[in-house]
């Protein structure tokens, strides 16, 4: 076992390989287990694919960071990645050196006013300065003046 979530409507489970292959599933293509059952399959595994990394439910809007254990990281879109049944080993995901492994993957969610799960914007926006305006802007938290103009002398 890699992973448990709770079933939400529009997502998928995603499954990675150590070897850079998954895929999406609906889950609807899962029987509900009682007690003493054996589970089920989620991924079709074989030797020259791997054993299974992670799996997540994800919508189709999700990224997904994966980092393999030579430190490369990578930012993929959910819904390029295939969706197929249980039975299926899956596709590429992540091209690998011959002795590189997917190390761990997680997942990046979206909102509906185009930022990112931190709340900052996925393409912040530029006056073609080249200047982060963000870091040149001066900040109430970092103003060492008190309401009336004097500076601050607690803590001195």
């Amino acid at each position: 076992m890699v992973g448990a979530d709770v079933v939400a409507d529009d997502m998928h489970l995603l499954t990675v390989t150590d070897a850079g292959y998954g895929k999406r599933t609906d889950v609807d293509e899962f029987t509900r287990q009682g007690r003493g059952g054996q589970g089920i399959r989620a991924h079709r595994l074989h030797d020259d694919r791997g054993r299974v990394v992670t799996g997540f439910l994800a919508a189709d809007e999700d990224d997904v960071l994966q980092i393999n254990d030579a430190g490369v990281l990578i930012r993929t879109g959910v819904g390029s990645i295939s969706v197929q049944g249980r039975s299926a080993t899956g596709v590429r995901v992540m091209n690998l050196d011959d002795d590189a492994k997917v190390a761990a993957v997680a997942r990046v969610l979206s909102s509906e006013d185009g930022s990112d799960e931190d709340g900052e914007d996925s393409a912040p926006p530029s006056d073609g300065d080249g200047v982060d305006d963000a870091a040149t802007t001066p900040s109430a938290a970092a103003d060492d003046t008190a309401d009336d103009g004097a500076p601050d002398t607690e803590g001195d």
